[in-house]
């Protein structure tokens, strides 16, 4: 395990990036957690397609790198483009109307 257990994460919103640091690897699946329920709220409340609520990004030995937080509603059309489209090499973490 690369850098101690540990990995960098960035929070974004559509103001770009609000926040970022680093946290214990095994911290990861619970914050995925808090904002895959931010991201239903998000849901319902907007009637989008999608809600993006996290990306993990691997390096080229595929240990995790970086782990991306969103709460970023989306259409199909732009989930398509912009999440499927440039996907290679991620975990995508995202809640779907159907």
């Amino acid at each position: 395990m690369k850098n101690g257990g540990w990995v960098r994460w960035r929070h974004w919103t559509e103001r770009g990036l609000v926040a970022f640091g680093q946290m214990p690897i095994r911290d990861v699946g619970r914050e995925l957690q808090k904002f895959e329920a931010e991201a239903i709220k998000v849901l319902k409340e907007t009637g989008a397609d999608h809600v993006l609520y996290g990306v993990k990004e691997y390096d080229s030995d595929g240990d995790l790198d970086t782990v991306r937080f969103y709460l970023e509603p989306m259409s199909e059309q732009e989930f398509e483009d912009r999440v499927v489209k440039n996907s290679a090499g991620m975990t995508v973490y995202a809640v779907h109307k159907r």
